[in-house]
Parts: C-alpha cells; structure tokens; sequence
C-alpha cells in the first residue's frame, strides 16, 4: 500500500480493526481472518484479508507473523482511537519519497482546485495526468481510489461523494497540520519566520512541501490549513511589511490573509 502496491482493500478502518483484534493477545491468523471476513457475510471465493495483514505487517510493522501466529508489537496507546491510529500512520507512510503512494499523494495536494474538472478521481484523463507528473507508469482505477480513502483519513483533504457519481477532492490538510505540528518541536508563543515554522516541520511534512522552500509559495491544501489554524487561534498568521521574506499563500479574497505573510506565531494545536 505505502511501499508496494495501491489497492483498495486495505482501507484505514480495516486496518486498524484488524490491529484491535490482535492487540488482544497472540492469536492464529485464520481466527483473525475469520473474524475479519465471516463466511456467514462472505459467501464469495474473493477476499481481502491477505492484503490488509501484510500492511500491518510489512509497511506499517505493527504485527509479526511467525508461522501461522500473529502478534501485536506497536504501542498500544496509538490504538486508542481512530485520531491515534491516523498519528501513527502520518508519521510513518511518508517516509519512502521514492513510492507510488509517495509521489501520488504529492500529486493531490499540489492539484490545487484543478481536479475539480473532473467528474471522478478515477477519470482516465486525470489518471493520465498524474501519470505524467509522477512518472509512473501506469497509474490505474484502483490506485487513485486507494488513495482517495487514505488522503481523506490522514487529514489532507475532503473527498466530496454526491450521489455515488462524481467524486471530488477539496484540498486542506488541516488535520494533517496539526498532526506535524504536534510531531515537531515549537515553543509557544514564538514567533517563527515562515522558513522557520517549515524547516521545522518538514522532516514529516515534506509530502506537503514538495519544492516549497525553493518557490515560496503554498499549495492550496497548505494555505488552507494555515489559515484554519490561524482562525482556531492555534497559530497566528502575519504580514510585516519590511520583511526580508514573503511567502505566497494560494488566493482567497474570503480570507483577512488573502495571499502573502511573513511570519507565523505558533500558539498550540487544540483538540476535540
């Protein structure tokens, strides 16, 4: 999924559920299948089961396998609550620059607004357009819909489904924001240059900065989740005049930061 292939089996919630199970105590894999596809439910030959457990095991390594065992080795705290569960993976599936998953989840935070054409994120012509842009080779249906649940669960954006037909992606990432807001180190109160306030949360956030410290200017997902936290009072966004720097946010004449600031007062992420 993060490393390997982009399937639409390995949903967050499956995951996470399948890592509940076994967090319980050491337990025989077919149990677990069993209790993630009853045959009462699924009458089929298909299943899923196979590729939800190899993302618990080999890419987000939270449960070994030895032999037909499966066993729980995270930390139990990120299990929590689906809000842990999401910390966790953010802080973890960014972390192969060189992965489909990677380089296609830079692809739609740095969409902007123009997906917006597309009646689906499935679209032929959409996919052609990533493909060129990533340099993948083929980029099919089922990856840009395993993305789409994982974009939207990691706190990048809103997927908008009307009426099972057009789908479409609306960037903001203010969750995601405050999740490497949290992962990095901030005093609150200070006043950080905008290069600052990026350096600092970049070792996680690249995804979301690609080439950013070269342009000076955000993505749209990036400038909206900047300006919501400066709304909630989590940040404070400034503009000083003569300042040395000036970064470009994407435009909103809705908003009082409508495209530039300076620097950004980190105030602290606030929860719930």
């Amino acid at each position: 999924m993060f490393d390997n292939n982009i399937k639409t089996e390995p949903i967050p919630e499956r995951v996470y559920e399948l890592c509940k199970i076994v967090s319980k105590g050491d337990v025989e894999d077919k149990i677990v299948k069993e209790r993630m596809e009853p045959k009462a439910i699924n009458s089929s030959d298909t299943t899923y089961y196979g590729s939800i457990r190899d993302v618990c095991v080999q890419e987000l390594k939270l449960i070994t396998k030895e032999g037909e065992v499966l066993s729980f080795v995270g930390d139990k705290k990120i299990l929590k609550d689906m809000d842990s569960f999401r910390q966790y993976c953010n802080s973890n599936v960014f972390k192969n620059k060189e992965s489909d998953f990677y380089k296609i989840a830079v692809c739609f935070l740095d969409s902007n607004d123009s997906w917006l054409k597309y009646s689906t994120l499935s679209n032929q012509m959409l996919r052609r357009e990533v493909e060129e842009k990533t340099k993948i080779s083929l980029v099919s249906e089922q990856m840009m819909l395993g993305m789409r649940f994982w974009m939207s669960f990691l706190g990048f954006g809103y997927i908008q489904e009307i009426e099972k037909t057009y789908i479409y992606f609306l960037p903001n990432m203010y969750i995601a924001l405050q999740d490497f807001c949290q992962f990095a180190v901030f005093e609150k109160n200070k006043e950080y240059t905008v290069f600052e306030f990026v350096s600092t949360i970049s070792n996680s956030a690249l995804v979301a900065l690609e080439n950013a410290k070269e342009t000076m200017r955000f993505n749209l997902a990036m400038s909206s989740a900047l300006r919501q936290m400066h709304d909630s009072k989590e940040i404070v966004l400034k503009k000083v005049l003569d300042s040395k720097e000036t970064w470009e946010l994407y435009p909103d004449e809705t908003h009082e930061f409508t495209d530039k600031i300076t620097h950004i007062v980190y105030k602290g992420v606030k929860r719930g």
